[in-house]
């Protein structure tokens, strides 16, 4: 099966890994982005931002325990010590809204920390990429 998205560094520093999603993804798809992701960003060095491009897609949307389940064993037992940042990128203002608890979950079981932030324009995602330093 083809992927509904495509993994590539932003920049030759290797600072900011972008996923960009080519169609509407389903919740697995968004979780194979983040397992290859992951396995990029280990091999780096220093730290690193990861950048979920949704654009103008939708994701699909189901309850939190669904999501919990979906995702429990399958993202790494501990944060990547260079991940600093994730920010979701979803232009559609319904859809960053059903998302957010999604990514709630996300921060506060398995990343362990607020590292997930929810934008609706690139410009939005620029400004926190410098504003990390990035």
């Amino acid at each position: 099966m083809d992927k509904k998205y495509e993994i590539g560094w932003r920049n030759p520093q290797q600072t900011v890994l972008v996923v960009t999603y080519l169609a509407d993804p389903l919740l697995s798809d968004i979780l194979d982005a983040n397992l290859e992701a992951f396995a990029m960003i280990e091999k780096i060095p220093h730290d690193v931002i990861l950048l979920h491009n949704g654009g103008k897609y939708k994701i699909e949307t189901i309850g939190i325990g669904s999501f919990h389940d979906l995702l429990y064993n399958k993202l790494p037992s501990k944060p990547l010590e260079n991940l600093k940042l994730i920010i979701v990128l979803l232009e559609n203002n319904h859809i960053r809204r059903l998302a957010g608890a999604a990514m709630e979950i996300l921060d506060k079981l398995f990343l362990r920390r607020q590292m997930v932030q929810s934008v609706g324009s690139m410009d939005e995602a620029e400004r926190l990429i410098a504003k990390a330093g990035f």
